[in-house]
């Protein structure tokens, strides 16, 4: 098997919201992996590195160090896609391919049920609201919905006002093929302004005036 390092970054080649940063720990180099939209990172690293200064003076070796930090494994890939897709922070060492530590420290604040929309009367489509910025919204459907098949597709449209925009799908599932052709339009019209229902409608194909939107715009 090669790195486990790499036989992650290839699980979660399709999702945007994955990331990968390298950091060193006691001039030791590290790499960083986890979903931005269930890891707040800036604050994970700030407690990291009050560990490591509160263990730092006890005269500990590196290897003692990543246990105080989190629990050390080795050689299991299954377990550390699925502490990602929990939430967790993975550290994998540099120095040992195989060796990684699941740290369970800050993760994004996401005690927000999705609910009911409080602002307007839902005519016909889903009875939940997003309030948040779209990494939050993104995370709180991590959140709900545990799964590595649940994948993140983010783009960033339009040639005078940018607008982000993030495609959530399941893998290998029956809405494959409505994800290819939304993916397909999208690319297709890359540079449309995206301000409004109407705007996204046309950009999808669909008319921008039909009474009932076919999408949820959050």
């Amino acid at each position: 098997m090669e790195s486990i390092l790499q036989d992650i970054k290839d699980h979660f080649s399709n999702d945007d919201d994955f990331f990968m940063m390298k950091e060193h720990f006691i001039n030791a180099p590290v790499v960083l992996l986890g979903f931005k939209s269930l890891v707040d990172l800036p604050q994970t690293l700030k407690t990291i590195q009050n560990k490591i200064e509160s263990i730092f003076l006890t005269d500990k070796t590196f290897d003692q160090l990543m246990h105080w930090i989190g629990s050390v494994k080795e050689n299991n890939l299954n377990e550390a896609i699925s502490a990602i897709v929990d939430g967790k922070l993975l550290i994998v060492l540099h120095s040992e391919k195989n060796k990684y530590v699941i740290v369970e420290l800050v993760s994004q604040t996401l005690n927000r049920a999705i609910t009911q929309p409080t602002n307007e009367n839902v005519i016909q489509g889903p009875l939940n609201s997003f309030t948040e910025d779209i990494n939050s919204n993104i995370g709180l459907v991590r959140k709900q919905v545990n799964s590595e098949k649940l994948h993140i597709k983010s783009y960033s449209l339009g040639s005078e006002r940018k607008r982000n925009l993030s495609v959530i799908y399941f893998e290998n599932n029956s809405s494959m093929e409505l994800f290819n052709k939304i993916e397909k339009q999208i690319k297709k019209n890359f540079n449309d302004e995206i301000n409004n229902m109407q705007d996204l409608s046309k950009m999808l194909g669909f008319s921008p005036w039909l009474a009932i939107s076919k999408f949820c715009y959050i």
